[in-house]
């Protein structure tokens, strides 16, 4: 274990006070655990971040959406798009919003978090999970494959199997017994 300085020790306890006597928000345990974890102000007692967490009770994923969901508010709250960011609403959106659903907005691009949590704030009137999901399902939306007649009762993915079955049936008659393993092979490389 690596030793700390006199002042990093302060700010250990300090920190570990506010994750264990239970901080007055979930923002503040949120920052106090990435600080922790980005200033490695655990080595003096923790082989590595993980176990730190552990030892407050946390799960490794638990800390690791935690400490995620702290750097991304921080992100939003020091970036300045257009004045998105002076927004009283927004600002107080982003305080307000819950540790899954700042971690949902990973999935979006950094140039659009803001001007999706915007979005959001408009017209929902609070950042959840699921509002942010659906945005990034609207800005991440692929065009989907036209639906074989007959097909439309599967969803996608067992369409496009059903599909590839169809385009290469001949070829695969034409080759001693398939069995399901092959079977799937051939599916697979023919949906690479």
């Amino acid at each position: 274990m690596t030793s700390l300085t006199t002042s990093e020790i302060a700010r250990y306890e300090s920190l570990k006070q506010r994750i264990t006597k239970g901080a007055p928000t979930v923002l503040d345990v949120m920052d106090a655990l990435a600080e922790l974890k980005r200033d490695k102000l655990y080595r003096h007692e923790f082989p590595n971040f993980p176990a730190c967490a552990q030892s407050f009770g946390l799960g490794i994923s638990q800390a690791k959406l935690l400490v995620s969901a702290s750097e991304i508010r921080a992100e939003l709250q020091n970036s300045h798009h257009g004045g998105l960011d002076k927004d009283p609403e927004i600002i107080e959106s982003i305080k307000g919003a819950s540790a899954k659903a700042l971690n949902s907005l990973s999935k979006i691009p950094k140039e659009k978090r803001l001007e999706t949590i915007s979005k959001i704030v408009h017209t929902k009137g609070a950042i959840t999970e699921s509002a942010v999901k659906q945005e990034a399902a609207k800005l991440n939306h692929k065009p989907t494959q036209p639906v074989t007649p007959g097909l439309e009762k599967y969803n996608e993915p067992q369409q496009k199997i059903i599909n590839c079955y169809l385009e290469n049936k001949t070829k695969w008659n034409s080759v001693p017994p398939i069995t399901p393993r092959s079977m799937m092979d051939h599916l697979i490389k023919a949906l690479a």
